[in-house]
């Protein structure tokens, strides 16, 4: 279908649903929310989200919640939380629609509590805090928490900090695809944030509980981790991000991996290189890190790889060198790990391969 096609039906199909009265026609209501939750999406993938500015849903959000209907009012959390993503993403909606809206997301967190609101031009985000905070039906909390992850910049810095810490408090004692998914949580949430407030989001605690997250035996948990700590790297201009995690342990923790996963090649390379991505891009790489198995791995590493590689891996040592302050004992260090035989034999290779 195209885009007026979709418009048509979900318009057609949000009469439907106000037209639902009774208590014997609720169980179509849910393949109702079902397929909305469908045109949503294919509004989305169409590119088309602009035509929603027309559609004003917080009556029937609201009208649908007060039914106590668990599995329908989950339905309908669900496209709250797609709609809701949809208008804080996309700039065409005025502030006013967003607002409005945010109505629409009190209401969802208004259903698993006992508190009403006085002022409904405003938004309440404690409410949502408790739920986050207490809820122990996890196919709610999610809910909770991705409607949460919508706004988390415009939260205060006290609710902001709670839901951060109850958050790392799950994903501590959590484990396997449910700790992953709390991974995954406080990686968004530190985008959004940052996307706003750079400082804020090095600084309110995600970096230092993914680095923990290492300590796991789980390795799909040390997978989603090494993969959160790269996307972290791959940011353009890290050095706040590096010097937190460096700060939070990062080094030690890769170490203590290589020696526990020593006969996995791909993993141990995979550390190796975030770990001198980031060390090259801080000033003044304490000397006392250098000495850390994963930076003796890194040297020796020069030689293992292949020319490209080695010349990058060379490159990350020479900028900790570079912006170093203690250069003489770095580079002593780097000697002892046997830096100047694989230089030799990078630049006798090079010399061989142009001849």
């Amino acid at each position: 279908m195209d885009c007026v096609d979709i418009m048509k039906e979900l318009i057609q199909r949000l009469e439907d649903l106000k037209l639902l009265t009774t208590d014997d026609q609720l169980h179509k209501a849910g393949q109702i929310w079902d397929r909305l939750l469908d045109l949503l999406l294919e509004l989305k993938q169409h590119n088309c989200m602009h035509r929603l500015q027309s559609i004003e849903l917080q009556d029937i959000i609201t009208k649908y919640l007060e039914y106590n209907r668990p599995s329908l009012q989950i339905k309908v959390m669900e496209f709250t939380a797609v709609f809701l993503s949809i208008v804080y993403y996309y700039d065409q909606f005025k502030v006013s629609q967003r607002l409005s809206n945010q109505i629409a997301m009190k209401s969802c967190t208004e259903l698993y509590t006992y508190k009403r609101w006085s002022q409904e031009d405003q938004f309440d985000i404690k409410p949502m805090v408790e739920i986050i905070v207490h809820e122990p039906d996890q196919q709610v909390l999610e809910l909770a928490i991705d409607l949460f992850l919508e706004v988390c910049s415009e939260v205060d810095d006290e609710n902001f900090g709670i839901v951060v810490s109850r958050l790392i408090s799950r994903l501590e004692s959590s484990s396997g695809s449910v700790a992953v998914g709390f991974i995954k949580n406080l990686e968004t949430m530190f985008w959004n944030i940052h996307r706003h407030d750079p400082v804020k989001a090095v600084e309110c605690g995600v970096i230092p509980a993914i680095v923990n997250t290492l300590r796991s035996v789980d390795q799909e948990v040390i997978g989603q981790s090494i993969d959160t700590i790269e996307n972290f790297c791959d940011y353009a201009d890290c050095e706040a991000i590096a010097t937190e995690l460096i700060r939070s342990g990062l080094i030690q923790m890769f170490s203590d991996l290589c020696v526990r996963y020593s006969n996995d090649f791909a993993l141990k390379m995979r550390m190796i290189w975030i770990a001198g991505r980031f060390a090259s891009k801080m000033h003044d790489f304490p000397v006392s890190l250098v000495r850390s198995l994963v930076f003796e791995q890194l040297t020796m590493s020069v030689y293992d790889v292949n020319m490209g590689d080695s010349l990058r891996l060379f490159d990350y040592v020479s900028d900790m060198i570079q912006k170093s302050t203690n250069k003489d004992e770095m580079i002593k260090v780097f000697r002892e790990y046997g830096i100047d035989i694989y230089t030799t034999t990078i630049v006798t290779t090079t010399a061989i391969s142009t001849v």
